[in-house]
């Protein structure tokens, strides 16, 4: 239950760029699959929609939909086939603890190329 308090506080709402589902509707997703062994901690977990958690592809190798990735400690959606990583960037994403505490740190998120 902490868990999700603290992933809310971080994100307010589904990281997919575009999609305004918010905290109270989304669910805990595990960056790196638990069917390969992703560990159920904080550090990889993210919240998804129920949409984007059942469509995100766990296995990279076979690519339908595209997949959540971790950069510099922020969330982005992969496209399917690769692409440029995005990053939620609507104004209520932008409020989340994470990218408050590194825009207070002088820190700006860029997209990884």
């Amino acid at each position: 239950m902490l868990e999700r308090k603290i992933q809310k506080a971080k994100m307010p709402v589904c990281v997919v760029e575009g999609c305004a589902c918010g905290a109270g509707k989304y669910q805990m997703h595990h960056i790196e699959s638990w069917a390969s062994g992703g560990p159920t901690t904080l550090a990889s977990m993210t919240m998804l929609c129920p949409f984007r958690n059942g469509r995100n592809d766990d296995n990279p190798a076979q690519p339908r939909y595209g997949r959540i990735e971790r950069i510099n400690d922020l969330d982005y959606f992969v496209p399917l086939f690769g692409g440029r990583p995005r990053l939620h960037m609507s104004a209520c994403a932008q409020g989340g603890a994470t990218r408050l505490a590194q825009k207070q740190a002088g820190m700006t998120p860029q997209p990884a190329l």
